[in-house]
């Protein structure tokens, strides 16, 4: 039988389901259709992703993770296997290419060591030490609520960190991650290389924003709603937005989350703890095994290879 020849049984196949009103799941969160021809370009558009996918990945992957832009012109693919991940753009003015990268693996506990360098009395310190976990608190509580919103029954990774505080003392490149994660080394918080680190440094001086290196897993975060000084212990507001920083959008791209010239992966909205493009990072179920791909051993239907 030709490949023209199964595309016509096929689609015979298709709109006989559909007149009949079944309930058709494919992948792609596929539901109920009422119009077979919309029905059949969803499917041949997916279809085609999927060939492009392959052909710029050299994966073969049954079910890759992709999400697709407003006007459904631009497109991103993801092929999760454990810490490496494969990322597909298509429908760019650069054409459809790929990147391929290391990440920290986005699933199950993520080992943090957090190093607060704070510009306050040092009477303070344990207080800031004590705020900061509680915000920790909060956000792996959000996470929990975002998880359950996306229809997960539990969030697909945890931040574990242990938080240490120290006076603020300048220091020479502090906007480099690289830098501060070797200080926090020198000071003995970061203990092994797998170790994820956050160096914020809660002062009116020094980096004002975020960076994070993926090679390295370092983060470094200044105070960048220090406006009116440095935040309070007690201002659980202002923390709070420090924590989401550094531990969804910084660590986010720990996770392997990238923009740029043509890289249209959707970002986190504001206060977001999983993106509403989490299939992007392997939190949700592509291949129907009741296994999110970051922590599926047999991601995206390549079990059955």
């Amino acid at each position: 039988m030709t490949r023209r020849q199964r595309d016509i049984v096929f689609t015979c196949a298709v709109l006989l389901v559909v007149e009949t009103g079944a309930l058709l799941v494919m992948r792609n969160n596929y539901v109920r259709r009422s119009r077979p021809i919309a029905f059949l370009l969803e499917w041949r558009r997916d279809r085609a992703i999927r060939e492009a996918t392959q052909a710029e990945s050299g994966i073969i992957a049954p079910f890759p993770a992709v999400v697709l832009d407003a006007d459904a012109r631009r497109w991103t693919a993801t092929i999760r296997e454990g810490s490496h991940l494969t990322v597909v753009y298509g429908g760019t003015k650069w054409g459809t290419f790929a990147d391929s990268v290391v990440t920290v693996p986005p699933c199950g506990d993520v080992p943090v060591r957090t190093l607060l360098r704070i510009d306050c009395p040092a009477d303070q310190l344990p207080d800031y030490q004590s705020a900061w976990e509680q915000a920790l608190v909060r956000l792996e509580a959000a996470r929990q609520r975002d998880a359950h919103q996306l229809g997960l029954s539990e969030a697909p990774l945890r931040v574990r960190s242990e938080v240490f505080v120290e006076p603020y003392v300048p220091l020479a490149n502090e906007e480099d991650p690289d830098v501060l994660r070797r200080h926090a080394e020198s000071v003995g918080v970061i203990t092994n290389e797998s170790q994820v680190s956050v160096v914020i440094n809660l002062a009116c001086a020094g980096i004002g924003g975020g960076l994070a290196r993926t090679d390295t897993k370092s983060i470094a975060l200044g105070c960048f709603n220090c406006d009116d000084g440095v935040p309070e212990p007690s201002d659980a507001k202002k923390l709070d937005a420090l924590a989401w920083a550094a531990y969804v959008h910084e660590l986010g791209h720990l996770l392997g989350w990238q923009h740029g010239e043509g890289r249209n992966w959707p970002g986190f909205r504001s206060h977001e703890t999983l993106p509403a493009a989490a299939a992007l990072f392997g939190w949700t179920d592509e291949d129907g095994d009741g296994i999110v791909e970051a922590c599926d051993p047999t991601p995206h239907g390549m079990g059955n290879r």
